[in-house]
């Protein structure tokens, strides 16, 4: 979408102001407001909050960041409740005196509560177990000096993305907002999933790019961490617009009603999002969502565009999707299809098209077979995965050693 949106700003003279995209849920902006940035477009979200704007998100990213740096009092003092583990806001102004009239960093009371003699035992050992949390990730992302202290639950973070699943887990994030009665469709569980596949497609780019610069240097966690939360806060500089320049407008379908655009893309209509998952159940419900999705049609004034996706990646967890049931409610001589898959699709469809080649190209090198290097010799394939446009191959050498390499520039001669 944000190619063809450049497409019509640049060959039909249509202002950015002029399009709109609209999603049942908030957390389809993420992917959007993700695109729309790195193509220089200039974007506002209309009736709600960027993405990494949100409460839910800010949470999360400030328990990564305490992670980084045990020092940053303003993200610690945001999550040292959130969600509650008995640490009051009494508490919490008596560690503020502490360490103001001891000249210390509040941080220092997690490790040795005992020195805050003006809480109750409940509040030092409600700090205790906090800091304990905090060492073990810290430890786990490769910050921490000391050995790693046993929680109940272990760390699995052998990645980026499954470090930031531990920390929404078991600092209580999830289920918080697993919970939460004020929030029907899940909206803020949803938002925490796309914060995971956000780090999962950064960590993938990020060692993408190491790849193609031939770099050997495999990234440790803690170097993907810091580099995620300073894209995270490069994003959060850059999302102001100038009203004056005209933007592409980001909006749920909830906040659309009475708004007109003379172009508009309603992306991910798929069932499960549109019609949302609980509508399955109730008529009334399945009404309201067919309700919805004419809102969305009806806010074009000369194009629409109705986007799904083949796969989806929630939670970091890709998983194949169904077309929204109301596509076959639309009348067929209105709308014109287009398979973003098939090779001989028009150039909007070509970085897709990519995918769909890297996945043929990984099916040429299946795990096991024999392959030569022009520079490694001969080697064994243990596992391709083709990630974006590219296919990545792991590859055990016989003397260079396991390598991974990306096949479309590997020069790969498979051996029978």
């Amino acid at each position: 979408m944000v190619e063809e949106f450049r497409r019509l700003h640049d060959e039909q003279d249509m202002a950015w102001g002029q399009m709109a995209v609209f999603y049942r849920i908030n957390s389809l902006s993420r992917v959007m407001e993700d695109a729309l940035r790195d193509a220089g477009i200039p974007y506002q979200i209309a009736r709600g909050t960027a993405f990494y704007e949100r409460a839910e998100i800010k949470n999360a990213v400030a328990y990564l960041r305490c992670v980084v740096n045990p020092a940053d009092e303003v993200s610690l003092l945001r999550i040292i409740n959130t969600p509650t583990r008995g640490i009051s806001d009494k508490t919490v102004k008596a560690m503020q005196a502490y360490a103001l009239a001891n000249n210390e960093p509040i941080d220092t009371l997690l490790g040795d509560p005992l020195k805050l003699t003006a809480v109750n035992t409940r509040a030092q050992t409600a700090l205790a177990k906090f800091g304990k949390l905090l060492d073990t990730w810290r430890h786990a992302a490769g910050f921490g000096d000391q050995e790693p202290v046993v929680v109940d639950e272990p760390i699995a973070a052998m990645s980026l993305r499954g470090f930031v699943e531990d920390v929404l887990r078991q600092s209580g994030l999830e289920d918080s907002c697993r919970n939460d009665k004020s929030d029907p469709d899940h909206e803020r569980l949803a938002n925490l999933g796309e914060l995971v596949s956000s780090a999962q497609q950064f960590e993938h780019d990020f060692e993408l790019e190491l790849e193609l610069d031939g770099s050997d240097h495999t990234p440790s966690l803690s170097e993907k961490l810091l580099a995620f939360l300073e894209r995270i806060s490069l994003v959060s500089d850059v999302d102001a617009v100038d009203p004056d320049q005209g933007a592409v407008t980001l909006m749920t379908l909830h906040a659309a009603k009475g708004l007109e655009y003379p172009t508009v893309a309603l992306i991910g209509v798929e069932d499960g999002l549109l019609p949302h998952e609980r509508a399955n159940a109730d008529a009334h419900e399945l009404e309201e969502e067919r309700r919805l999705c004419f809102v969305g049609v009806t806010r074009a004034m000369r194009r629409l565009y109705l986007t799904h996706a083949r796969y989806r990646t929630v939670f970091g967890q890709s998983n194949a999707t169904i077309p929204s049931r109301f596509f076959r409610e639309m009348p067929e001589d209105c709308l014109e299809e287009i398979d973003a898959l098939d090779d001989d699709t028009d150039d909007l469809a070509d970085s897709l098209t990519q995918r769909s080649l890297a996945g043929r190209e990984a099916a040429l090198y299946p795990p096991g077979c024999l392959v030569r290097h022009p520079q490694f010799g001969l080697g064994r394939i243990i596992d391709v995965h083709p990630t974006g446009s590219h296919t990545r191959a792991r590859i055990a050498f016989n003397t260079a050693g396991t390598k991974t390499l990306i096949l479309q520039y590997a020069r790969l001669e498979r051996v029978e």
